[in-house]
């Protein structure tokens, strides 16, 4: 399961593993403009609910559409690419892998930095998953690339060994 669902499931996905990815962006972007507090780049945290209880109803598709309405609407990318990683978790916890990788691929193309590497490592996770052992060991080998947080360098070279070892 993609390390993200769990703090979906806990009702916490915005407040922490986005204040992570999140937090330096705003407060660079803010100072970059003069302002001493960075406007909110997250996305409603009632519309993530909202999607999650949908999910949890097994409606899985109708809450990709309310969050599919919410990225199309939105012009900010750094909302854009965590929706994108909403999206990514809704569809893993219903089982639509290949949905999952196609959202997280968006998240890395509509993104910054800090949300490229957790979403490569997912998607690396989930390529893994699903036998893409190629696509995988590249991904994890981007993660490591982005120098990101030592907590995820540290899981994504343990994935990428893993991986070696087994070829």
């Amino acid at each position: 399961m993609l390390k993200l669902t769990k703090s979906l499931l806990t009702g916490c996905f915005l407040a922490s593993s986005l204040t992570t990815v999140l937090g330096a962006h705003e407060v660079q972007a803010a100072a970059s403009k003069g302002n001493r507090r960075p406007a909110s780049v997250r996305p409603d945290p009632d519309l993530i609910r909202k999607a999650q209880a949908l999910q949890d109803q097994g409606k899985t598709d109708k809450a990709y559409d309310l969050l599919k309405s919410a990225i199309d609407a939105e012009k900010e990318t750094p909302k854009r690419s965590l929706l994108h990683l909403a999206a990514a978790v809704i569809f893993e916890r219903g089982s639509k892998d290949v949905e999952a990788e196609k959202e997280l691929t968006a998240a890395i193309e509509d993104g910054g930095l800090r949300v490229a590497d957790y979403a490569y490592y997912e998607r690396g996770l989930l390529r893994k998953k699903s036998g893409k052992s190629k696509e995988a060991r590249a991904d994890f080998e981007q993660v490591i690339a982005l120098k990101p947080s030592p907590s995820t360098e540290t899981d994504a070279r343990y994935e990428l060994a893993s991986l070696l070892i087994a070829d």
